[in-house]
């Protein structure tokens, strides 16, 4: 078990395994090779957010059916046993089987029995999967790791609950679970997820990179790289990040959905719309592949599509910011822009409550901008300006400001913002947009 307390689950499993093929059956290699999978799958199942729990997690649930076949074989005995082992083995066969409320009365019984024995914390850790609310897993979270400090499994999910509201403190707890294990790929996953949160896209490709060093077969680590990939201007990279993922699990959704979203972004809106169809029909329950669909259904005019897509992301998700957002640009399309700057007001107030509210209101205000106008009001800059100090990196709100700057006879001002939106993306602007870099050839030959 040396590589697992060092982190590296991949290679831990791999030595479970082989010595489960020289002694078939034995219960405890099992059960620590179900462990290592469910505590695995724990670091994914945050990303769920409270009221949109229908989104399924296709990593966690590979994870969670990998656990289901390495504890078929395992049957403890003795119903009211005091073994911690035995107990430990019937709580992971509840936790596979997703009988969360069973899990949570044995967890409540043994603790009640065993609070102060070594191997008790791991009943704490259980009984964070098994509460009802966030609150209740952070405590029970916090009880594991005041029993155990060095719990890096506990430390991830607590750094994942935490990244919900608590950036710089989630990124604090998978970087300390990284020093207590350095090979935890999971970690790296999850400080990467973090560090995208946050802008850090470098920081969050090297985090995925390392992911994939210590385990090539991890098709969602592989996804998010791309991703991080397409932050830092590597497209060709996030194409073959895409293309490998698909590859590992056919059946993945998000590997569409980031390429479709990609595909968007530089105009490919054709390519784009046939991703996200791909993504929706691996999930039909990705409201984000619908809130996407629905935007490249806007700008192909296709407005009957868009709204109807929008329409299932309320429906899925009724406080998601994108489906308000989305209605306002079609309204915005039909010049109905009153309207559409209501859609965006209370795009903000449903993005105060998501979790990337950082990243939703960013996109709310850039709509208010646009709305404002659309109204003949003669200054946006300040809602763009809210924007950006909510997303530095949004460079299409840097060349909208340099616009309205533009117009309103700052040139300075508008060509600041226009060499920061092709400092921030200049292969988008090569690629999609081109008349941008001649309006600042213009703008610096005429100063």
């Amino acid at each position: 078990m040396g590589w697992y307390f060092v982190g590296d689950h991949r290679r831990a499993e791999e030595a479970l395994l082989q010595s489960d093929r020289l002694a078939p059956g034995d219960r405890e290699v099992r059960l620590h090779l179900a462990r290592i999978c469910l505590q695995d799958a724990a670091v994914h199942l945050w990303r769920i957010d409270e009221e949109c729990h229908h989104t399924r997690i296709p990593k966690s649930e590979e994870l969670v059916e990998k656990a289901v076949e390495y504890l078929k074989d395992v049957e403890p005995s003795g119903p009211e046993s005091d073994d911690l082992d035995i107990l430990s083995a019937r709580a992971y066969r509840l936790w596979a089987g997703r009988d969360y409320a069973s899990l949570h009365r044995l967890c409540r019984t043994t603790l009640g029995r065993h609070s102060g024995k070594m191997g008790s914390e791991e009943f704490w850790f259980l009984l964070s999967i098994a509460e009802r609310t966030r609150r209740q897993s952070l405590q029970a979270l916090r009880q594991a790791l005041e029993r155990r400090p060095h719990y890096p499994e506990a430390l991830c999910l607590l750094g994942g609950m935490k990244g919900r509201s608590n950036l710089q403190g989630a990124l604090a707890d998978f970087s300390a679970a990284l020093r207590i294990s350095p090979y935890y790929e999971k970690a790296f996953l999850g400080r990467a997820l973090i560090r995208g949160q946050l802008q850090d896209w470098k920081g969050m490709l090297a985090d995925l990179t390392e992911a994939v060093r210590l385990n090539p077969a991890d098709w969602a680590a592989i996804s998010y790289r791309g991703w991080a990939r397409v932050h830092t201007g590597d497209r060709e990279g996030a194409m073959a990040d895409f293309s490998e993922a698909t590859r590992l699990r056919p059946d993945a959704a998000s590997p569409f959905y980031y390429r479709g979203t990609l595909r968007e972004r530089e105009g490919e809106l054709r390519l784009a719309l046939s991703d996200f169809d791909e993504a929706i029909r691996r999930n039909p329950r990705m409201t984000d592949a619908y809130n996407n669909r629905g935007v490249v259904h806007t700008r192909l005019g296709n407005i009957a599509h868009a709204l109807a897509d929008y329409d299932i992301v309320h429906l899925y998700c009724s406080r998601h910011p994108g489906s308000y957002s989305g209605r306002g640009q079609v309204l915005a399309r039909m010049g109905l822009w009153q309207r559409c700057l209501i859609e965006t007001e209370r795009a903000l107030v449903a993005g105060t409550h998501f979790p990337n509210e950082t990243v939703y209101k960013s996109v709310a205000f850039y709509d208010r901008g646009l709305d404002l106008y659309g109204l003949g009001w003669d200054n946006p800059v300040p809602a763009l300006t809210e924007a950006l100090l909510r997303n530095p990196a949004y460079y299409e709100a840097f060349a909208f400001r340099g616009a309205a700057r533009f117009q309103r006879g700052d040139r300075l001002g508008a060509l600041h913002d226009y060499l920061l939106a092709w400092g921030l993306a200049p292969a988008e602007y090569k690629r999609g947009k081109p008349q941008i870099k001649n309006v600042i050839d213009h703008m610096l030959r005429s100063k």
